[in-house]
């Protein structure tokens, strides 16, 4: 007699709700609350018209629940892993267009015409008219319509999914707090481009190749000019070294005013780029910040003091008199 089982095997089914994600990425704050929000409001306002209402609230449960795994921000796409009810999570991608070198130049050259821009990538505050002033260069930091974010996920199901409104939301929420991450999809980050742009106001043009960080004028001689008042030749070292360690003349007539000098932050240039490149913070920025504040606070001690002293000797005038 042979024996037949009476049952036959059936894989395991998926649960009907997600599979909880530990320490996963989260929505900061609702769908409301980033309407609220003119730089999240750029992006939504674009993506949401492509998803049902049925998505856009499943999606949005995802982003609030924590269901991506990372977010990831880099050059060309916004990248994430969102888990679902299957075992293994879906791989999400939301593409961007990247500016080319010649559209970084260009731009970098146009915001060193605008200072208030230039202002603005310094310290980090995004102007709401931002694409008022890219348009002129063809480009767009905000998405004008759909078609400029292609999106796809690993998924099975009908796409547009609620895996991508749930990155689309997330992506939402963290340019909500910081508007300059979308210039990292477009291949540059903030911090780069404003020490291109200090670079480029430095050099009179040009960006990305050699230049020097700071050439003081050197001169030496009797002559009025810099040159020494030598038909434009620099006297050598070598000619001078027996007075090398002489002080010269008119020393005392010498001023050595304290003031800003002629080419900002001359030793972080002289240092280069941080070795710390996936630091939390920009290191070369927070040292700038520093060294500002510190000549900022020398020179209005140094005003103080010369008011000080302009006073007292007024005063000496007035009782001598």
């Amino acid at each position: 007699m042979v024996y037949r089982p009476t049952s036959s095997f059936s894989p395991r089914r998926n649960p009907e709700k997600p599979r909880r994600v530990y320490n996963g990425v989260k929505m900061g704050s609702s769908r409301q609350e980033l309407s609220a929000n003119w730089s999240a409001e750029r992006i939504l306002s674009v993506l949401e018209t492509l998803f049902t209402e049925k998505v856009c609230t499943d999606g949005a449960e995802y982003a609030r629940l924590g269901q991506a795994r990372e977010v990831v921000f880099q050059t060309g796409e916004v990248i994430a892993r969102v888990q679902g009810r299957a075992p293994r999570s879906y791989n999400v991608r939301l593409g961007f267009d990247a500016y080319k070198p010649d559209q970084w130049e260009a731009l970098t050259a146009a915001a060193v015409e605008q200072a208030t821009l230039a202002a603005s990538i310094v310290s980090g505050e995004m102007p709401v008219t931002i694409d008022e002033f890219l348009e002129p260069l063809g480009l767009e930091l905000f998405p004008s319509n759909a078609a400029g974010i292609p999106m796809s996920c690993t998924c099975e199901e009908e796409k547009p999914c609620k895996h991508m409104w749930c990155v689309v939301l997330l992506m939402s929420s963290s340019v909500a707090r910081d508007p300059w991450e979308l210039l990292k999809v477009r291949g540059l980050p903030r911090e780069e481009l404003g020490l291109r742009v200090r670079e480029y106001r430095t050099s009179g043009g040009g960006v990305g190749g050699p230049m020097p960080v700071y050439v003081p004028h050197l001169g030496v001689g009797s002559g009025g000019g810099a040159d020494g008042g030598k038909g434009g030749e620099v006297e050598s070292l070598e000619s001078h070294v027996h007075d090398f360690w002489g002080s010269g003349l008119g020393l005392d007539s010498v001023q050595m005013p304290i003031e800003l000098p002629e080419v900002s932050h001359p030793l972080l240039r002289r240092l280069g780029p941080s070795p710390f490149g996936d630091a939390k913070f920009p290191m070369v920025g927070l040292l700038a910040t520093c060294y500002d504040l510190i000549a900022e606070r020398v020179i209005l001690d140094e005003e103080k003091d010369l008011e000080e002293e302009l006073k007292q000797e007024d005063g000496s005038e007035d009782s001598g008199g």
